[in-house]
C-alpha cells in the first residue's frame, strides 16, 4: 500500500516543503565545495607540471627532447587556461 492517489494535507505540505528544500540546498553546497577543492587540487598539479617542464627547458637538451617538453608544457598550459586556474591566485601555492 503506497501513496498512489493520495494527497498530503496542505498543513503538512507547509511544514515539509521548507525542510525538503533546505536539504536540497545544503547538499548542493557541499557538492560545490568538494568540486571546488578538487578543481583547486587539479590546478595546483597543472601549475607544478608547467613549472617542471619550464625548468627542464631552461636546463637545455637535444632538440627533439626540447620539442617534446615544449608540447607537454603547452598541453598543461591549455588545460590551466580552460579551467581558469588563474582565479585561485595565491591559493595555488598551497603548502610550498
Amino acid at each position: 500500500m503506497g501513496f498512489e492517489g493520495r494527497r498530503l494535507p496542505p498543513a503538512l505540505l507547509n511544514i515539509c516543503m521548507p525542510v525538503l528544500l533546505l536539504g536540497i540546498v545544503h547538499t548542493g553546497g557541499a557538492a560545490a565545495r568538494t568540486s571546488e577543492h578538487e578543481t583547486l587540487q587539479r590546478c595546483r598539479y597543472l601549475q607544478g607540471r608547467i613549472e617542471f617542464y619550464t625548468d627542464r627547458r631552461r636546463l637545455g637538451g637535444k632538440g627533439a627532447q626540447m620539442e617534446r617538453w615544449r608540447k607537454s608544457r603547452r598541453r598543461f598550459e591549455r588545460e590551466f587556461r580552460e579551467r581558469r586556474c588563474h582565479r585561485y591566485g595565491r591559493r595555488l601555492q598551497g603548502d610550498r
